[in-house]
């Protein structure tokens, strides 16, 4: 008789990456600016760093504070 294990690893959610830039707004400067997401190298490395007050501010914190969007381009198609 043959017993296995078996064992399924998944990892965090990864963020949607939307193609282009997201409108974030800093948790301490309150500033809203544009940039690409930074990935590093864990889920608590990507984000985005604040040109204004220099304030790397995590992509999934600021998802859940509602402080990151994709960028809404002008154009419709």
């Amino acid at each position: 008789m043959c017993t296995a294990s078996v064992a399924i690893l998944q990892g965090m959610a990864q963020p949607s990456k939307a193609n282009g830039p997201y409108e974030v707004v800093c948790p301490h400067c309150n500033k809203q600016f544009e940039a690409q997401l930074l990935s590093g190298g864990s889920d608590r490395h990507q984000g985005f760093k604040c040109p204004h007050c220099r304030l790397f501010i995590a992509y999934a914190r600021a998802e859940e504070q509602d402080r990151v969007e994709p960028h809404q381009s002008s154009q419709q198609s």
